[in-house]
């Protein structure tokens, strides 16, 4: 199964977009050409318009902080915009005009280009957006990818849950979420209607279980000079067949890291204290660098050390 980090990671799969149907017809010359009017049918110029590949389902496995496109252009003075050097194939067509309060937006999904075709007059519309909730293991899920391939909409879930999307064109969407270690969801179909937030609810997502746990995030270690005990916490890894955790500790971080408690022993909690530090008797200030992965019922270990934790102390000389 393909598997994805968040950063990491959604699809949202667009079946429709009701009030961005194509009108007009007939064709025009060469190329893929269209016309853009306001709600008031003038003409808009300045439309920036982006072409998508409609059958690209993996497009967002390529794509970084910007979304890869087939062409872009910007209508002219009279809301006409032209591809005109397009290969033959199915594209998702994506028009913005203006930001903030004066955005308008439209979105016309699965056009089946073999050659020259006229998209005809289509009215833009101020863009709503989508709000989902997302849990997992009955808890908020953060750094779950939300998205709609073949489209430039991409969200990332907060540590609330709440993935949202904005500059959204009026139409029907489903959407897919995507997250390391978490079995996709796709949503059944949200209607965005223009210049409204639909909120969707909640949607549950659960452990897969062909994937090793995700990595814990959100590493800290703080040590107490006068106990000599250093405490390491993260963040817990939601997923519902989590056993536990493994702690890891090495002098540096171009030192392998080192297993801190026996092998069938699992730290339970978020937290761990490393009373050890206290018997190492030495005037040189010491360095330790901790790390934790998540290990589920059937014994796998997160992929991924999680991101480092440094300490640096200077331990009591014995007397």
């Amino acid at each position: 199964m393909e598997r994805w980090n968040a950063l990491p990671c959604l699809t949202l799969l667009v079946l429709a977009c009701q009030g961005c149907m194509m009108s007009g017809g007939g064709t025009e010359g060469e190329g893929l050409t269209g016309t853009f009017v306001n709600p008031q049918g003038q003409p808009v110029a300045g439309v920036t318009v982006k072409l998508y590949d409609a059958d690209d389902e993996n497009a967002l496995s390529k794509a970084t902080s910007t979304h890869e496109y087939s062409d872009s252009t910007v209508t002219d003075a009279s809301g006409r915009y032209r591809f005109s050097s397009l290969g033959k194939g199915r594209y998702n067509l994506e028009g913005i005009s203006g930001n903030g309060g004066n955005a308008e937006a439209i979105f016309i999904p699965s056009i089946k280009f073999e050659g020259a075709l006229d998209l005809g007059t289509d009215t833009l519309h101020v863009p709503g957006g989508i709000r989902i909730h997302i849990r997992s293991n009955g808890t908020p899920q953060e750094g779950v990818l939300c998205y709609v391939p073949g489209t430039s909409l991409l969200a990332i879930s907060d540590d609330l849950g709440q993935c949202l999307m904005t500059g959204v064109a009026a139409g029907l969407y489903r959407v897919r979420l995507r997250y390391d270690g978490l079995l996709t969801v796709t949503s059944s179909d949200i209607q965005v209607k223009p210049g409204v937030i639909t909120d969707v609810g909640i949607l549950t997502m659960t452990s897969d279980p062909s994937q090793n746990p995700p990595t814990p995030k959100g590493v800290t270690v703080r040590y107490d000079s006068i106990s000599g005990i250093a405490t390491v916490t993260w963040k817990r890894v939601e997923v519902s067949d989590l056993a536990g955790y493994v702690i890891y500790r090495r002098p540096s971080l171009f030192a392998t890291p080192e297993r801190l408690i026996p092998t069938t022993t699992l730290v339970m909690d978020t937290i761990f204290r490393d009373t050890s530090l206290h018997i190492m008797a030495d005037s040189i200030p010491l360095t330790y660098v901790y790390q934790v992965k998540a290990q589920d019922l059937n014994g796998n270990l997160s992929n991924d050390y999680s991101d480092p934790a440094t300490l640096v102390f200077a331990p009591k000389k014995n007397r």
